[in-house]
């Protein structure tokens, strides 16, 4: 390399180095936006309703377990007690997987207790947000969940 080609080079470094600072700052700066316009949601009477039945019925058959809407469809039509008081739970809803979807969502964003329960996101698949319900609120959750995680069990 030439003289030139080292000096263009050190000045293309430092105007990247100048960009990627800017980036996140920007990002930085909007996630401070975002959490500063953000409020916590509340959820309506009736979604109350429909989860106060709901959220014990999927606690009784799936446990601690992670689900997504799909898989509760799944567990409801298996052939045991707790499965067939999910489908009643479900069914009374009147929702389909897509509301039903919504519905769930609004309950982790709201992180109000219905029946004693929270709902969790824990993460997506291709068939839909992975989330689960237990009685510990978002911080007790996260605490014993990375606590978990780094002890590998």
């Amino acid at each position: 390399m030439s003289g030139d080609d080292t000096g263009t080079l050190t000045r293309v470094c430092v105007l990247l180095a100048v960009l990627v600072n800017e980036v996140r700052e920007l990002r930085r700066d909007l996630a401070d936006r975002k959490s500063a316009t953000r409020k916590p949601r509340t959820l309506a009477a009736g979604d109350i309703a429909m989860l106060t039945d709901l959220l014990p019925a999927i606690v009784a058959t799936m446990g601690g377990a992670a689900a997504t809407v799909r898989s509760l469809h799944v567990a409801a039509s298996a052939r045991t007690a707790e499965a067939k008081s999910l489908r009643a739970a479900l069914d009374a809803t009147g929702l389909n997987s897509l509301q039903l979807g919504r519905l769930l969502r609004r309950a982790m964003e709201s992180e109000t207790p219905c029946s004693g329960f929270y709902v969790h996101r824990i993460g997506a698949s291709r068939d839909g947000v992975t989330f689960i319900v237990n009685a510990e609120p978002r911080e007790t959750h996260s605490a014993r969940f990375i606590a978990r995680a780094l002890s590998g069990k």
